[in-house]
């Protein structure tokens, strides 16, 4: 059955997908670029690809003439200096969350992304995961 007959994309040709599938697509190879360029594990796919929105939303775009998704949806400019490479070694504040006060303030972690209910990061713990 050929794709003329029955009106359907034809497999693997994105230019007859729609906007959404585009997007989507997008997203997909963003995520995966990222996965892969910062060796993380695939397990941690969820991360990567959340990491993948969050850097997406904030950059700006001509499709919108300059402005970014972040903006035009919260009426400022995002703050480009929270941007962080995926994988990278970060030291969290961890002393609000010690039990005793010769705990470490802080401990080398792995930055996964960036928390989307805070304004915060997650961070793995190579040692307790």
């Amino acid at each position: 059955m050929s794709c003329q007959k029955d009106k359907r994309s034809c497999p693997n040709t994105p230019s007859q997908n729609g906007r959404a599938e585009r997007k989507h697509q997008h997203i997909t190879e963003t995520g995966f670029t990222m996965l892969f360029h910062a060796n993380v594990p695939l397990n941690l796919w969820v991360e990567a690809f959340s990491t993948t929105v969050f850097t997406i939303n904030r950059l700006s775009t001509p499709v919108l003439n300059g402005v970014s998704l972040f903006e035009i949806l919260y009426g400022k400019s995002p703050t480009h200096g929270l941007f962080f490479i995926l994988s990278c070694l970060c030291f969290p504040y961890l002393r609000d969350y010690n039990k005793h006060k010769f705990e470490p303030r802080s401990l080398l972690c792995i930055f996964l992304g960036y928390n989307s209910s805070y304004k915060g990061f997650r961070c793995l713990d190579p040692k307790s995961h």
